[in-house]
């Protein structure tokens, strides 16, 4: 599947959206059987007082006539450590899944909310999403994920906001209506957006939140609203559905939500000044880093330990499509993952620092790895020095010894 990534500041909110093409991919597809749709158990303990907690802070956000068989309302939650077992394979009936058991991690409750109108289980998703979240060396946001159907694409195309396309709608008015009145009972619980004075904040963003719904657009973003509060929006489209194998599905949902346990995304000062620069790691780093855990965790999902050459053979038909540009647009998850391996190959980066999510905590992308160093340039030029060799894409000898 195709990711095209746009990277974008606006009004002091990052918006970082990856706009699902629906054509078919000019990825190849993973060798996964049908039945690796759920290797995550099902096993999950239910704390009571926990949900009566959950259910608290979203107490104004009433739940209406149940919408197929999911209660629209979405479910705030700590999210706990959750260990891999297997499982069956899942029904594509959603179910909603309760708050989960907590595991504190820190002294202020962070919360995860799901609102599931698409055919992928709610059970299955809330595995997935703390399964990533258990990985995190640490988490300081809260999260609201809304995930929603879309049809057919429009022709020609038409744009659905700023970064997607328009397809035809799948929601009805009632539940377009739904999630937007959850969101913003849930925007009225956050202090960085709560009270009158960030009122036009608020009705911004539900307005074009609104366009998204209503013009069905192929969402793939993670809003940034501050600090400590992340929008997650994904509209699934006809072909991912059909089409695609469930790891396309599994990849587009870890990838945003790595992106919301990010930390420092709405630094400013030095570390803004730094990003805004045209040569700045800002971009390739925030994006390759999302792209490799998302990579890494499906294939340990799915009972793979080809994370690493997956990673590059992406990497290297990003290069045969785009060109060897790391700054210049094209597919900066896939170009940006291969350089971030190749730093960790030739012993400039942990790769732990990725996958528990330490990398994004204090800038480390601008600050620690200076984007006009003669190490940082030679990974810029490198990169995509990749082969096939005993059926394992690895990189050529040179782009270790630059």
């Amino acid at each position: 599947m195709k990711l095209t990534v746009v990277l974008t500041i606006f009004f002091g909110t990052l918006i970082l959206a990856c706009s699902i093409a629906d054509v078919p991919s000019d990825d190849p597809t993973p060798n996964v059987d049908a039945t690796v749709e759920a290797k995550l158990a099902q096993k999950r303990a239910v704390d009571t007082t926990v949900e009566a907690r959950a259910n608290e802070l979203v107490s104004d956000q009433t739940t209406s006539t149940p919408i197929r068989t999911l209660t629209p309302t979405p479910v705030l939650a700590p999210t706990p450590t959750v260990t891999p077992t297997p499982d069956g394979t899942p029904t594509p009936t959603p179910v909603l899944a309760p708050a989960p058991t907590v595991t504190p991690t820190s002294d202020e409750t962070t919360t995860i909310g799901i609102m599931n109108y698409s055919s992928y289980t709610t059970s299955d998703i809330w595995r997935w999403v703390t399964l990533s979240e258990a990985k995190m060396k640490s988490r300081s946001s809260s999260i609201l994920a809304f995930i929603y159907p879309v049809g057919k694409i429009k022709i020609p195309e038409q744009p659905a906001g700023r970064h997607f396309n328009q397809h035809e709608m799948m929601l009805s008015q009632n539940e377009i209506e739904t999630i937007l009145s959850s969101v913003e009972a849930w925007f009225k619980t956050r202090p960085c957006l709560a009270g009158e004075r960030h009122r036009d904040i608020r009705d911004e963003h539900l307005e074009e939140y609104r366009q998204w719904l209503e013009g069905g657009a192929d969402a793939s973003t993670m809003q940034a609203m501050c600090s400590d509060t992340r929008i997650v929006a994904m509209g699934i489209t006809e072909h991912m559905r059909n089409d695609e194998p469930l790891t396309e599905f599994q990849n587009l949902l870890i990838h945003e939500h790595y992106h919301a346990f990010q930390q420092d995304l709405e630094y400013e000062g030095i570390c803004r000044r730094h990003s805004e620069l045209t040569n700045a790691n800002t971009r390739w780093m925030v994006e390759g880093a999302a792209h490799y855990f998302s990579t890494s965790l499906v294939e340990e999902i799915n009972g793979s330990t080809e994370a690493h050459s997956k990673i590059l053979e992406m990497a290297l038909e990003s290069y045969d499509r785009n060109g060897p540009g790391l700054l210049d647009g094209g597919e900066s998850d896939k170009t940006g993952a291969a350089a971030l391996r190749l730093m960790i190959e030739k012993g400039m980066l942990d790769e732990e620092s990725i996958l528990d999510g330490s990398l994004f905590h204090d800038c480390a992308r601008e600050l620690v790895f200076d984007s006009s160093s003669p190490e940082i340039e030679s990974i810029r030029e490198s990169w995509y020095q990749i082969e096939l060799r005993d059926g394992v894409h690895q990189f050529k000898a040179e782009a270790l010894a630059q």
